[in-house]
C-alpha cells in the first residue's frame, strides 16, 4: 500500500492536503474534512481542491490510527456522530 501511494504521489510536481474542518468526536477521535490539490509533473495540469474526510485516533498528540472516507457524512457516521 505504501508503495502504491508513493508511486501515485510521484506523478505530482506539487501535492498537498489541506485541512478544511476538524471535529472533536471524543475518546481521542477527530473527524477531519480535508482537500487535496496539486500540479502534475508531466502535463503541468493543476488539480483543484478535491474534498474527502478522515477519522483519526490521536494519542499523545500523534495520529495512531485512521481511515479515509469519501464524504464528511460518512466519516461522522464511522466515528459514531450523527450529522
Amino acid at each position: 500500500m505504501r508503495a502504491f501511494i508513493e508511486d501515485w504521489q510521484e506523478t505530482f510536481a506539487e501535492f498537498r492536503v489541506d485541512p478544511v474542518e476538524l471535529t472533536d468526536a471524543g475518546k481521542e477521535t477527530v473527524v477531519a474534512t480535508l482537500q487535496y490539490a496539486g500540479r502534475t509533473k508531466h502535463s503541468d495540469v493543476e488539480l483543484p481542491g478535491t474534498p474527502f474526510a478522515a477519522v483519526f485516533v490521536v494519542r499523545n498528540g500523534q495520529i495512531v490510527d485512521g481511515g479515509e472516507h469519501e464524504t464528511r457524512a460518512q466519516a461522522l457516521r464511522a466515528a459514531g456522530i450523527p450529522e
